[in-house]
């Protein structure tokens, strides 16, 4: 429903850069800062070999994923979370490490600051209340 046919989407450059950087506000809204502090907690969260980008692009995608889009049933936002979770990059790491990844998601949406940014404890205890089942995987 959700889906968009991108060559009838006849956006103006003015309109594709108003577009990515509401999706960068959305995403890090402290800007570079959050970006680097969520990335050095990654560092010491996951420790199978990957470059800054690939972490912060498996964050991106988990983020992506907890946000639901204008329009889009729980269903379809499941079956988001589902697809990446099932990804080909995301198996390259281990199942603890996916669950650090949307466990930061969830307990860094919406910061004010960045002392609103949770420390790596917080990120290993959300990880495991999913692991448990103690937390639901979508708000």
């Amino acid at each position: 429903m959700g889906r968009k046919i991108p060559w009838l989407d006849m956006a103006s450059k003015k309109e594709r850069a108003r577009r990515e950087e509401k999706l960068r506000r959305r995403l890090f809204p402290l800007g570079a800062p959050q970006r680097e502090a969520e990335l050095r907690l990654l560092r010491a969260l996951v420790t199978t070999r990957a470059q800054d980008e690939d972490l912060l692009y498996q964050l991106v995608q988990a983020r992506d994923c907890l946000y639901r889009q204008e329009d889009e049933e729980p269903a379809e936002q499941r079956e988001r979370l589902q697809t990446w979770l099932q990804s080909q990059l995301l198996q390259r790491y281990t199942r603890q490490e996916r669950l650090y990844f949307l466990a930061l998601a969830q307990c860094g949406q919406a910061p004010q600051t960045l002392d609103d940014l949770p420390d790596a404890a917080a990120v290993r205890r959300r990880a495991e209340a999913l692991q448990n089942g103690d937390a639901p995987l979508l708000p």
